[in-house]
This record gives C-alpha cells, sequence and structure tokens, in this order.
C-alpha cells in the first residue's frame, strides 16, 4: 500500500512540474532601450582639423526576464554612406550620421533605436555659386572677365569656418581663407595672404548692392576688400559676392 502510495505522489508530482512548465509565459519581448538625451543632435566642426571629438550621451536597456542588459549594448555610426565610422571621425568630417544602438536577451530578442547627428560647418550657408558677383579690379570695374566660370564658395568638411572661393576677384584663382561665423556674420581674418599677390585688407558683411546688379531677392552675399601687388603695380580692390 505505501508502495502504491509513494508511486501516486511521484506521478502527482511530475505531472505537477510539467504543467507548471508547460504554464510559464514563452520569452518573445525584446529589451527596451532608452536615449540618453536628444534622438537628433547638431554639432560644429572643430575650429582646428582633427581637433573634434564625441561624447557619447548613451543608453539604459531593460529587459522584463533578464533585468539590466545596458552593458551588452553596442554601437554602430553610419554615415549618409552607409560607412561605418567611429566617433572621432563623425567630429570631423560634416555630414548626417545615423548612430544604432542594438541589444538582444538570453532569449535572443532583439531591440534597438538610433539618434541622428548632424555635424555642421558654422560657414556653411555661404556655399554655392555666386552668378550676380563684381570687382571693381575687372575690366570696367563690371562682372567678372572670365566667360562661364562663375564664382563659388565651398567649405570645408574637416576644419569649421575655412571658405573656399573659387575664381577669386579679378584675379580668378582659387584661394583659401579663415573666418568665424556667428549667425549670420562672416569675419574674414585681416592680412591673409592670398598668393603672395594680395591680402584681404577688410570685409564687409552688409548686402551688397553695386551699380548695375539688381534682383527681387536678397541673396546671401558678402564683399572682400583686398590688396594686390604684381611687382610693377598695385591696387586695392572690392569684390562683391552676391546670389
Amino acid at each position: 500500500m505505501k508502495k502504491q502510495l509513494l508511486a501516486i505522489a511521484v506521478v502527482a508530482f511530475v505531472a505537477g512540474t510539467v504543467m507548471m512548465t508547460s504554464c510559464k509565459k514563452e520569452d518573445t519581448t525584446g529589451p527596451t532601450i532608452t536615449l540618453t538625451g536628444s534622438a537628433a543632435i547638431t554639432q560644429s566642426l572643430p575650429g582646428t582639423a582633427g581637433a573634434g571629438s564625441w561624447t557619447e550621451p548613451g543608453v539604459t536597456a531593460e529587459d522584463d526576464e533578464d533585468g539590466n542588459v545596458t552593458a551588452n549594448v553596442t554601437i554602430t555610426i553610419k554615415d549618409a554612406g552607409n560607412v561605418t565610422r567611429t566617433g572621432t571621425e563623425m567630429a570631423n568630417r560634416k555630414g548626417s550620421y545615423v548612430i544604432t544602438y542594438s541589444v538582444s536577451d538570453k532569449a535572443g530578442n532583439a531591440s534597438s533605436v538610433t539618434r541622428t547627428v548632424d555635424i555642421t560647418n558654422d560657414a556653411e550657408y555661404l556655399s554655392g555659386i555666386y552668378g550676380l558677383s563684381t570687382d571693381s579690379c575687372a575690366v570696367g570695374g563690371g562682372p567678372f572677365p572670365w566667360s562661364g566660370d562663375q564664382p563659388d564658395v565651398m567649405t570645408s568638411d574637416t576644419v569649421n569656418n575655412l571658405i573656399k572661393i573659387n575664381n577669386f576677384g579679378a584675379f580668378g584663382q582659387s584661394i583659401n581663407i579663415w573666418a568665424t561665423v556667428s549667425g549670420t556674420n562672416l569675419n574674414i581674418a585681416l592680412n591673409q595672404g592670398l598668393g603672395g599677390t594680395a591680402y584681404i585688407q577688410n570685409i564687409y558683411t552688409t548686402t551688397p548692392n553695386p551699380t548695375g546688379i539688381t534682383s527681387t531677392i536678397a541673396p546671401t552675399a558678402f564683399t572682400v576688400k583686398y590688396q594686390w601687388n604684381d611687382g610693377t603695380n598695385s591696387d586695392v580692390c572690392v569684390s562683391w559676392y552676391r546670389r
């Protein structure tokens, strides 16, 4: 009789264990990842090439079964061309980047969230073609003398406020100039050498409107006053850069 009761107890125990196991909820939910800080960040390029740094705001990750899994989060940075970048590379090259934070729990459920980071050059608003430009040292003081090549401005993708002017002034050459930008004000460092033939003497950030140039739209514009010397002659000129 005792043996029968023992056998019945064992069967009941096994059946109960199987039932409890079968009733246990299957883990199908991935961890919850929470961003620290904003999901969209804008940061300017550094003033010196390679001097930029990226401080990762981080995330927290919690799983309903495994608890805190923040330590297991992996971080990937991709640029607009889907190229993998490091935080240092991102901080020193203008562009839009997507940071992806990913983590899985013990059951294999994966989760991810993203953050967008825009690295900008403060002088970027100056970039573009300046088709209405003139120069006081051009023939007759009229439009830039070369045909088919309009002045244009580019900014560096590694150094903040480094501006390249193609077809600068009456020279028709390309030059790099350094500037600081505050809002819409451009302040170029004075007495910058321009290829040994000229230097910037002054700059005007008001919208230039030289005689004969009209526009129904107030475009981005700036004026550079410079002095040049070719060894025989010298002059002070003004370049009016106007879109």
